[in-house]
Parts: structure tokens; sequence; C-alpha cells
């Protein structure tokens, strides 16, 4: 029995796919520039300010953040099995698994612990949570590595884009699918 020839997507749906990905991409990036509008501009000065603030950052991290980056990882996974892209064929691509990788688990574990902690302090006693080293600790660190997961998000984007550290011919395309109609030249005149 031959084995089975993988099957991708056809031009439409990887271009379904790609904008997808591009809308997850966006959604994840833009909630993170929400957090820091949030977290920057906006100068609680009393309990129930903190406390909307907390409130604020966690509705963006739950259904902004964390949907975009559940998103990107699930049809980045499609776009590696189902075109010819693959997952390791050029090295941007795989910086780029690398940096979501180290920006997924440093979301997940880091920030969206902190946001989740302030959010459930706030809840329980806002006045009390106010004065908490812990709430402020808190708030610190969202202000110091927000910046830097947005940061990671923007250098993502950028490798996307301008696809560097190539390791193929310059005008390298990946190879169509079998049986994809292909116009040469000639067919134009």
């Amino acid at each position: 029995m031959p084995p089975k020839k993988k099957r991708y997507l056809g031009p439409t749906g990887a271009r379904l796919l790609k904008i997808a990905h591009l809308l997850f991409a966006m959604m994840w990036t833009g909630c993170g520039i929400a957090v820091l509008l949030v977290l920057f501009v906006s100068q609680p000065e009393n309990a129930d300010e903190h406390h909307l603030r907390s409130q604020a950052l966690k509705v963006i991290d739950d259904f902004g953040i964390v949907p975009g980056a559940l998103g990107c990882m699930f049809t980045g996974i499609l776009y590696g099995l189902k075109t010819p892209w693959g997952f390791f064929r050029q090295k941007w691509m795989i910086v780029k698994w690398i940096v979501f990788m180290i920006l997924a688990v440093a979301g997940l574990i880091a920030l969206n612990t902190w946001i989740n902690q302030n959010a459930l302090l706030m809840h329980d006693d806002r006045f009390v949570a106010e004065q908490s080293p812990s709430f402020h600790g808190n708030t610190l660190l969202l202000m110091v590595f927000c910046p830097l997961q947005l940061s990671g998000l923007i250098f993502m984007t950028f490798i996307s884009v301008f696809k560097p550290w190539k390791g193929r011919k310059r005008n390298w395309v990946p190879p169509l699918p079998e049986g994809t109609p292909v116009m040469s030249v000639e067919d134009n005149v």
C-alpha cells in the first residue's frame, strides 16, 4: 500500500486560514495595547477605582488576550500541518514559534496570574486590598512585564512581515499541492 500523500489546503483555504491567524494576532496585540493604556493612563485614587481598573484588566485578559493567543496557536498549528510551509522550513518560523512559546507561557504563568490575583483581592475586600503590598506588587510587575510582552508581539509581527534569516533561495515559493492548476506566461499572451 503506497504511503498517503499529505493533503494541503487549497489557495482559498490557505487565505482564509491566514485571515483567521491575522485576526487573532490583531486581537492579542490590540488587547495588549489596551492593557497598557489601562495600566498607565488610569490613575485610581480610591478603592473603587482600583477595583474598576482590576476588573477592566481581567475582562481584557479573559476575553481578548487569552482567546487571541489561543487562536494564534491553533491557526499556527493548522498552518504548519495543512500548508506546504510546515513548521521548520524557515529560520524565521522557528524563531517565531520560540518567541510565541515564551510569550504564551509567560503570559499564562505570570501576567494572567497577577491580573487574576488583583481582581480576586479587590473582589474579596477592596479597601484592604488597596493597602495590600501584594496588590501593589502585582500591579508593579504588570507595569514592567506587559510592555515586554507587547514588544515580543511586535517583534513577531516584524519577523512575519520581513521574514529575516531565510534559509532558501530569495524567490523561493512553497510547492503547490498536487493537481493545482498553474498559469504559464504563454497563457497570458
